[in-house]
């Protein structure tokens, strides 16, 4: 008997394909929005340039809308899968993410 040795590779247009549908199922799963306005904010390593990329199109497909380049926001927790996939990608170190639950001090006659 002869044994043969298969090994199956994914294309990159493959793994665009399986990276629509997890945004897809991600956004039918996203916590409802609750008024607590959330900042995420990073900073992660040029080298590791494909979890930035990465990480900015799962916060946009969870409703976050950019305040600057590596600053987003929303009135939405982020779904618990999220924080799951961050540290699975041992970026967890380089991200922030903050709560604003009260108003700022600024009066109006300063704006």
């Amino acid at each position: 008997k002869s044994s043969v040795s298969v090994r199956w590779t994914i294309t990159t247009s493959g793994r665009r394909f399986i990276e629509t549908l997890r945004k897809k199922e991600m956004r039918s799963m996203l916590p409802p929005l609750d008024g607590i306005i959330r900042v995420v904010t990073f900073d992660i390593p040029e080298r590791e340039r494909a979890k930035r990329n990465w990480l900015r199109s799962i916060l946009v497909s969870c409703g976050y809308t950019t305040l600057q380049k590596s600053v987003y926001t929303a009135t939405r927790p982020l779904p618990r899968e999220v924080f799951l996939e961050i540290e699975e990608r041992d970026i967890l170190p380089y991200v922030h993410i903050m709560s604003i639950t009260k108003e700022g001090t600024l009066e109006k006659k300063y704006i």
